[in-house]
């Protein structure tokens, strides 16, 4: 007897060269998996809000929509708040913070005088242009943000201008950075193509015992032969059988 296999979602017939085949296409496999999990999601559940039996469609839903979760959030938030009599206003109030001892009322009213202290008749002076402005909120400090700006590059422009001399052409410059040796970048390009034959030191190498010259702090041998015949003689005392370095 022929066995007919069937696609699970669909139930379209399957080649019959597919044996081990159970879905006639990704999209049926994607479908058949949504399906099953719908139907182990079928537990109803009781929204604490509403008191209304919904299905979930994941398992970790607890209400039945975006409005009830928003409302059981507000309504714990307001039961949590504990209830205060302002000590100046004698006035009862709710404030979740326990440190808090006055109203909210006061508390705008405090903040706007330290604001009308800070400001005099005509106004605060900007530190920018140095003219008076009335702010608008109160850390206010300069009259618009262009002020602003150019109050602080003010500041970070260096003042202190020193008379250098060149390191490579010996010639005069002012520069206020203090890290600056070269009157120019086609100096400082000389200067480090000439500085590292000036600095050339002669050394003896371990291997042929012979002396060359380098600039270089880390370079011991004179070539890459001997490097490699010094480190073979370290490694191998006797030499291999039928090796060059016997």
């Amino acid at each position: 007897m022929e066995i007919i296999r069937v696609c699970l979602n669909c139930n379209k017939i399957l080649p019959e060269n597919s044996q081990r085949r159970k879905y006639c296409s990704n999209e049926c496999h994607q479908g058949y998996l949504y399906k099953t999990r719908d139907r182990k999601l079928q537990d109803c559940k009781i929204c604490p809000q509403c008191k209304t039996i919904f299905v979930p469609e994941a398992r970790s839903q607890k209400y039945c929509g975006d409005q009830c979760r928003s409302d059981h959030y507000n309504f714990v938030k307001a039961s949590t708040a504990i209830v205060k009599t302002c000590p100046l206003c004698k006035v009862p109030y709710k404030s979740r913070q326990e440190h808090r001892l006055i109203c909210q009322v006061l508390l705008n009213q405090i903040a706007l005088k330290k604001q009308q202290h800070k400001v005099t008749d005509n106004g605060l002076t900007c530190p920018g242009c140095g003219k008076k402005f009335i702010p608008t909120h109160g850390n206010q400090k300069f009259c618009n943000n262009k002020c602003n700006i150019e109050y602080y590059e003010r500041l970070n422009t260096p003042t202190d201008v020193k008379i250098k001399k060149c390191v490579q052409c010996n010639m005069i410059f002012k520069s206020a950075d203090p890290l600056q040796f070269f009157c120019s970048d086609a100096c400082h390009d000389k200067h480090l193509k000439i500085a590292p034959s000036l600095a050339n030191k002669t050394k003896i190498c371990p291997n042929c015992k012979k002396s060359f010259e380098t600039s270089n702090t880390k370079i011991k041998f004179c070539s890459l032969q001997c490097q490699t015949y010094f480190k073979h003689k370290k490694t191998v005392k006797k030499g291999w059988p039928g090796s060059k370095y016997n």
